[in-house]
């Protein structure tokens, strides 16, 4: 991640072949490189190388004033950035899961939240030894940048960064289930059914970051992990610190990458996305046959190879594989980029659209998603942003309901782009439904509710906020973790927290707006709302519509959860004083009795 991506370099820079090969199960990079190879078709070489949510007092909008909630956008971009502080305030470093060129790949612990993180380590003196240009702090950040942007179950998620005299902290999602790589050293090849569901992902994040105009440019098997263990664990692509934006239309000419997975016109230096592309067909081909189409002794006689752009499928092996598979990795391996499929267009080849992970309509479990996103409320704006935080960064990718969302998101998303499109969300609610008109106004409800970016689809974390069970989500420690991130570790959230939330995203300066953003969520009306606040303010947006004070249920939940280990803390008087006046039973006196005094959480 740590090459510099100018465009005006001539220099093909390749990892060092030198640089050992770890065991690699987290972001890259993790550089290394066979060079001693049988002459028979071998498996493939590793490459060298602060703010505030909702509460029950409700309004609309902010009358009589520029705007309203309704046009603040809620993204997950909002909560990844360079955090200050020292790294090891946060955050217990782990075991070591890999070495690199310019650093380290370590598990560690939030200490707040107890969720475990990975943490690539970046060497700020290996990063000069390695010559690369000066101002490596924002080479650094352009990877955050980058990231931020992308919200897809098949791309790696960030967290933060931290920095000190001698390092930088980049602070990632932790997957557990090794690389591509590993896993084709276990099982020499895959099957069409396996090598298409991979596929299927691989181009589909592809599709995204295309779509956003980002091309990846190091795409191979180390930099494709699984989430974990599982036999149908999602694949996650990481290590964008090579990544670059680009405009359409022109060409990209520093030549970077890995000798096997390089496309040919890279070496060249006039290329454009299209490059991803070809690293994708090299993979598929190395996943059916256990080797890679493009082999030699050393980088030079690989790359000779490469440039050639020349392979074969001849062997047992192939006499195995499907027609449809091989023809699809041969427009992938297309050595002229115009006429090498696109992204978009390899995903509706016959062999991935033959291999789509199809969930059926009439599945008890896809019901039960729809009809609670379907009840979704999306409410103010401040609570969203709380939701988004907590399902983006505080629930971990292997998290079973996770698991089971990314698979519905997967069998929903026919065209591969990433985000639930307004004629997909129809198609899938026609097939529940029957009925057009139904269908159409429920598709509209959803995205009126859910649709917090204002983007006229679904994003990946938006399907999750709104198809998860919220009640679940709020564990004591997510709401601690959520806490200290909107409040900046302080005791308190305030205005200034909101303007440091939202300003940015959605491009306000005016000051008043962040203070009546406030007191849309202030229940007493002080300029401020501490941890006990925050956690009424979650717990009443789950125990809509009414309000949290509707139903006795809502103080039992309370009790449950802000208080799992028996300590539960005091509600204000003016949640107190709204269970006394409850309509129906008057045991007010009952009511009360369920919260118990106790300290606040710290």
């Amino acid at each position: 991640m740590d090459q510099h991506t100018e465009d005006n370099d001539d220099a093909l820079l390749l990892p060092p072949s030198e640089a050992p090969r770890e065991r690699r199960s987290q972001t890259g990079p993790q550089k290394g490189s066979q060079t001693e190879r049988p002459a028979e078709c071998e498996s493939p070489p590793r490459a060298k190388e602060s703010r505030r949510p909702l509460s029950a007092k409700r309004s609309g909008g902010t009358a009589g004033h520029k705007g309203s909630q309704n046009d603040l956008k809620v993204s997950t971009s909002m909560f990844v950035g360079e955090r200050s502080g020292k790294f090891t305030d946060f955050y217990r470093l782990g075991k070591k899961l890999g070495e690199g060129a310019y650093g380290s790949v370590w598990t560690a612990m939030q200490i707040s939240t107890r969720r475990h993180v990975a943490v690539k380590m970046i060497v700020k003196s290996k990063l000069e030894e390695m010559e690369v240009e000066a101002g490596e702090k924002s080479t650094m950040l352009k990877e955050i940048d980058i990231l931020k942007q992308l919200d897809h179950p098949n791309i790696m998620k960030v967290y933060e960064i931290f920095e000190d005299p001698e390092n930088y902290f980049l602070v990632s999602e932790l997957y557990t289930g090794g690389d591509l790589f590993e896993k084709l050293e276990d099982c020499e090849y895959l099957s069409e059914l396996e090598t298409g569901k991979i596929m299927f992902q691989l181009l589909s994040a592809l599709n995204y970051c295309h779509k956003h105009h980002i091309m990846h440019r190091d795409i191979k098997p180390e930099n494709i992990l699984l989430a974990s263990n599982a036999p149908d664990a999602p694949i996650k692509v990481i290590d964008f610190g090579t990544a670059r934006t680009y405009s359409p239309n022109k060409k990209t000419t520093m030549a970077i990458g890995t000798p096997c997975y390089l496309a040919p016109e890279v070496l060249t230096g006039h290329y454009d996305e299209r490059c991803d592309v070809w690293s994708a067909g090299v993979i598929m081909y190395t996943l059916l046959a256990g080797c890679p189409p493009f082999q030699g002794d050393d980088d030079f006689s690989i790359l000779k190879k490469v440039a050639v752009g020349k392979f074969d499928m001849k062997g047992p092996r192939w006499k195995e594989i499907s027609d449809d598979a091989k023809d699809l990795i041969v427009k992938l391996l297309q050595k002229k980029p115009d006429k090498r499929l696109t992204a978009k267009e390899a995903l509706d080849h016959p062999f991935i659209q033959r291999h789509l992970e199809m969930i059926e309509a009439s599945n008890p479990e896809m019901y039960r998603n729809f009809k609670q996103m379907e009840s979704y409320r999306g409410g103010n704006k401040l609570e969203s942003a709380a939701f988004t935080l907590i399902t983006s960064q505080l629930v971990g990718p292997n998290d079973d309901e996770t698991h089971k969302l990314t698979k519905l998101f997967r069998s929903l998303d026919k065209n591969g782009d990433g985000v639930l499109t307004h004629d997909e969300l129809y198609e899938a609610f026609l097939e529940i439904y029957g009925d057009p008109l139904q269908a159409r106004r429920r598709v509209e409800s959803v995205l009126a509710e859910c649709d917090q970016s204002n983007s006229g689809n679904l994003s990946w974390t938006e399907f999750l906020v709104a198809s998860m069970n919220r009640e679940a989500l709020l564990s004591e420690e997510r709401l601690k973790g959520a806490f200290l991130t909107l409040s900046g570790n302080k005791d308190i959230i305030d205005a200034s927290d909101l303007k440091h939330l939202f300003a940015t995203e959605n491009n306000i300066i005016d000051e008043d707006r962040w203070a009546e953003l406030l007191n849309d969520v202030d229940w007493n009306e002080d300029g401020k709302i501490d941890f006990e606040g925050f956690t009424q303010i979650l717990f009443c947006a789950v125990h809509r519509p009414n309000s949290c004070m509707s139903s006795r249920r809502g103080s039992i939940i309370l009790e449950k959860i802000l208080s799992p280990r028996g300590s539960i803390m005091d509600l204000s008087d003016e949640v107190r004083k709204a269970f006394d006046s409850m309509d129906g039973d008057k045991k007010g006196a009952g009511r009360r009795a369920t919260f118990k005094k106790g300290a606040p959480a710290q």
